[in-house]
């Protein structure tokens, strides 16, 4: 169930945020951007949604909707 507020978070409301399941891809320069190329095509339907973060050699990546 989604909140949806129309006011600034309470530190409270901040850490009742469930932490997002994710996956780490340790990936070199062209495996990054294919990944990133297939997650855009997904985004793109609409039926799901992915975000990706990178860190270091580390690809994050986690489902959002």
């Amino acid at each position: 169930m989604r909140r949806r507020y129309n006011r600034l978070p309470t530190e409270q409301e901040l850490s009742s945020i469930p932490a997002a399941v994710g996956a780490e891809f340790e990936l070199n320069e062209k495996e990054t951007r294919q990944l990133r190329t297939h997650i855009y095509a997904i985004n793109r339907d609409g039926i799901r949604r992915y975000r990706t973060m990178r860190e270091g050699a580390l690809i994050l990546v986690w489902r959002i909707k």
